[in-house]
């Protein structure tokens, strides 16, 4: 999946333009704005575009297996000026990073993967306890006009970016180690974000 996103890095926020207009954009600010004081880890960071939207109360590590998409999202973190940001590349589990997080941010970076499991294990050993873990994610709608969409798309999205909407969402997925505090539906039930509680 890395060489994949080390490919389309270049075209990535181009091709994601239409839904961080109409979509993205507001989940950020909405959803990531509003954290203050935190030790954050970022989860696949893609191209930065969360980075804007961090307090600068919080202390952030935002991490990547792609180089290329880090490349992009230096570029733009050295626009944003910001101190208190991180960028770390991380290829391969596991993370040699802090385990004293406070909240941890996945993007439309769980629903990518066909198994999340050790990502979200990963995840729960770098979270202290009682961490939150924000996710925005695809899901495969329980509505049948909208999985129709979703079908006819599936085969474009996984070669671009991974997302097979045939996966269960990462919600759905969960051990007992994670409680759901809130989930928040923006696209019917084909987008969310979601509040995890690491036990």
């Amino acid at each position: 999946m890395d060489g994949l996103y080390n490919h389309i890095a270049p075209f990535y926020d181009l091709i994601d333009l239409p839904f961080e207009l109409i979509y993205y954009r507001n989940m950020r600010s909405r959803w990531l704005s509003g954290l203050r004081n935190h030790r954050i880890l970022e989860i696949g960071v893609g191209t930065g575009k969360n980075l804007k939207y961090y307090h600068s109360s919080n202390k952030v590590t935002a991490i990547d297996q792609s180089r290329g998409m880090l490349s992009i999202a230096s570029k733009r973190l050295k626009k944003l000026n910001s101190g208190h940001i991180e960028l770390s590349f991380q290829a391969k589990l596991p993370w040699p990073l802090p385990r004293n997080f406070t909240v941890a941010v996945a993007t439309f970076v769980l629903c990518t993967m066909k198994d999340p499991q050790p990502v979200l294990q990963e995840i729960w050993q770098h979270l202290v306890p009682g961490g939150k873990l924000i996710i925005f994610e695809f899901g495969r709608s329980k509505n049948p006009s909208l999985y129709t969409i979703e079908k006819a798309i599936n085969p474009l999205t996984k070669t671009l970016f991974g997302v097979d909407f045939d996966r269960k969402p990462t919600v759905e997925l969960l051990n007992g180690r994670w409680k759901i505090l809130d989930i928040n539906w923006v696209l019917g039930d084909m987008i969310y974000q979601a509040v995890l509680e690491r036990e």
